[in-house]
């Protein structure tokens, strides 16, 4: 019995962990794109919304880990088309690797997979929910936590492409 406990209480530790990772990887691949296009290190990548749980320089973890945002408190906010690109991209390209990675590992088996093979399945469609959602052009609704009336990745990509700057 109290084996069954420990168990699910491992378990939805997974569950947040892999929550706040697959919103982690998203929000490097921003930062990844930025730092190739600018070589700047001033960013902070803002995983989650509600109370802080740990805070640094570059990382503000919060309690639920649904939804990330990389910030550049740049005042420099001059990009060509191949910097926006790569800022743009980065998250989804991130988070595509990561997809792929997850379906690699989930099809082996190993007792810890099996165990939790409903817990996997769930990241590994959280992660193709992140994707599909950050490619689609548009703005996403007020009341999404952090990033309501921000515009997706995929908007921001089809801007730089039509955008007439080199």
């Amino acid at each position: 019995m109290l084996i069954n406990v420990l168990l699910e209480i491992l378990g939805i530790i997974f569950i947040w962990l892999g929550l706040a990772l697959s919103v982690l990887i998203h929000e490097s691949g921003h930062m990844a794109g930025y730092k190739l296009a600018k070589g700047k290190k001033d960013w902070i990548i803002q995983v989650g919304f509600g109370k802080t749980l740990i805070k640094t320089k570059n990382y503000d973890i919060r309690l639920f880990p649904f939804s990330g945002v990389f910030y550049n408190p740049d005042s420099d906010n001059t990009y060509t088309k191949a910097q926006a690109l790569m800022c743009s991209a980065g998250g989804p390209v991130f988070s595509l690797v990561l997809i792929l990675i997850l379906f690699a590992l989930g099809a082996g088996t190993s007792a810890f997979i099996d165990y939790y093979r409903p817990t996997w399945d769930f990241i590994r469609t959280y992660n193709i929910i992140i994707f599909i959602s950050a490619i689609i052009p548009l703005r996403y609704p007020s009341f999404f936590p952090i990033i309501g009336g921000m515009e997706s990745d995929g908007m921001h990509i089809l801007k730089a492409l039509k955008s007439k700057v080199r």
